[in-house]
């Protein structure tokens, strides 16, 4: 009798300890997912932060371009040179820093305008492919066009219900048509989408204006000399705001605003493309 009521003893904390380890699993699994939630939460709120502040800072900058003194602070913006006709401003807030560049939309490769020997330096220099398969992509492109116009409203960009009601983004192309083009993987569109211009402009890009990693790839020396030439007409309208934001305490992002300015004076600017922000792999700075 004594025996059984051992075994039954010994049977009754087996099934206890394992029922508590398993609620012990399952607690600690619903812990870790509520950490996740609030962490994906939290994520989401700052990438808004961003992206709302960003456009506002995009307003600012284009105005200082023309008000402001700019390149102001250079040793925020790196070891680069400042480059003539590229206005640098540093924006202070309560609990975030942005530094922006307001660049020519000239300086950046032309999805509907630039040639050939343009797209293959770039395929190849940037996005990492030889020139054969730089030169079959290029002839995909040919074959499936991708510089189409982005017809007003359409919703893949952020801002259309402003495009919608201005009209401006007729004359833009979606950069993301590029993941449709055969032979160009994910990893390479990734490499190379920075450089790229929604807007019709220059054969090549103007390497006067242009960023580091654009003159780097095209062989223009950081010393040498840069000449810059005039692009069509109706280009000199467009830029790209170019930001580095840093949430206090928080992430820093990457975000770029394509803009047209006819008179930034009075307030004449449109936001044709806002970019969601990006993490930026450089973590926080102060």
């Amino acid at each position: 009798m004594n025996k059984r009521v051992s075994r039954q003893r010994g049977v009754a904390l087996a099934l206890v300890l394992t029922l508590l380890a398993a609620m012990t699993v399952t607690i600690a699994g619903i812990v870790s997912i509520s950490r996740e939630d609030v962490s994906l939460t939290d994520l989401g709120q700052q990438s808004a932060r961003a992206f709302y502040l960003g456009k506002g800072v995009a307003r600012l900058a284009m105005y200082d371009r023309l008000n402001g003194p700019g390149n102001e602070e250079e040793s925020a913006f790196g070891e680069e040179r400042s480059r003539e006709g590229v206005f640098r401003g540093r924006y202070v807030f309560e609990d975030a820093t942005v530094l922006a560049e307001v660049i020519p939309a000239t300086a950046f490769v032309s999805l509907s305008a630039s040639n050939a020997d343009t797209w293959i330096t770039l395929l190849t220099g940037m996005g990492g492919m030889s020139e054969e398969e730089a030169k079959v992509v290029l002839q995909n492109m040919r074959d499936q066009p991708v510089d189409k116009i982005a017809p007003v409203g359409d919703p893949m960009t952020f801002d259309f219900a402003r495009q919608r009601q201005s009209g401006s983004a007729k004359g833009m192309a979606y950069v993301e048509r590029l993941l449709s083009v055969e032979g160009l993987s994910r990893a390479v569109y990734d490499r190379i989408r920075r450089s790229i211009t929604p807007f019709s402009s220059l054969p090549k890009p103007d390497l006067a204006l242009a960023p580091a990693e654009l003159r780097a790839v095209f062989s223009v020396e950081e010393e040498g000399p840069m000449e810059s030439e005039a692009g069509p007409a109706g280009s000199a309208n467009y830029f790209c705001v170019d930001m580095d934001i840093n949430l206090s305490a928080s992430k820093r992002y990457q975000q770029r605003v394509w803009v047209e300015s006819t008179d930034a004076q009075r307030g004449a600017v449109k936001l044709l493309r806002v970019e969601a922000p990006v993490v930026s792999p450089g973590g926080s700075w102060g």
